[in-house]
């Protein structure tokens, strides 16, 4: 029987690249793609549903197998410490919360590498917060993703990353070990692993780390 997921976040890097992996999975017969405003996609299976993330009490997930989580955004993007909290920690724990009100059994979260609600660096310990939210959400099956840098074809410029995926890229022979998991990841290979790993892993808590994201192509 197929599977029906949602992907929250649609319109990012990752999320974009989600629903066309998930698309092409036979696994996946429907996938409802979550966007603030009207969207049309020329996806098999994949349809669109507005939503507002301020009034997700509103959703209905009814139905679901799994709900892909790829929100998130950056420092600048969101303009102050308290907006960039509000999408990546409150907005993802909602989603998960309102998922499991409607009994989806599976969460898919991309998260960062190297996250902890310890973290003396905003962005790492709102992450880890997050995590630690969503480990008590109460899912049968959680994954968390943790990606290195990512990169693809985005839609806006970041200069920092780039410069970032420059070095990283030229020093690549030399990440090997331990080292490996600072190799940048393709968002593909990231959707690959979300779309696998939602359907291969057992119930529990699972966390994948950058080195299980470079097993999958580009």
């Amino acid at each position: 029987m197929s599977k029906k997921a949602v992907v929250a976040g649609a319109s990012g890097l990752v999320g974009s690249e989600l629903l066309t992996v998930l698309s092409n999975r036979a696994e996946y017969g429907e996938i409802t793609a979550l966007n603030r405003r009207e969207e049309r996609y020329d996806l098999p299976g994949v349809s669109n549903t507005v939503v507002d993330y301020d009034r997700l009490q509103k959703a209905d997930f009814t139905g679901a197998d799994v709900v892909f989580c790829g929100l998130g955004t950056t420092m600048k993007k969101a303009g102050s410490k308290e907006a960039f909290k509000k999408v990546d920690f409150e907005y993802v724990v909602h989603l998960a919360q309102r998922a499991r009100a409607c009994n989806v059994k599976t969460f898919v979260v991309i998260s960062a590498d190297g996250v902890s609600p310890d973290s003396r660096f905003f962005y790492m310990r709102v992450k880890g917060e997050m995590e630690v939210a969503l480990k008590k959400a109460g899912f049968d099956k959680l994954v968390i993703v943790r990606p290195s840098l990512i990169y693809g074809n985005r839609k806006e410029v970041r200069a920092g990353e780039k410069i970032a995926f420059a070095v990283l890229s030229f020093l690549k022979p030399l990440l090997m070990g331990k080292l490996r998991k600072f190799v940048p990841v393709h968002a593909v290979q990231i959707a690959r692993a979300c779309a696998d790993y939602a359907l291969s892993k057992p119930a529990g808590t699972h966390i994948i780390n950058p080195v299980d994201i470079q097993s999958f192509s580009k």
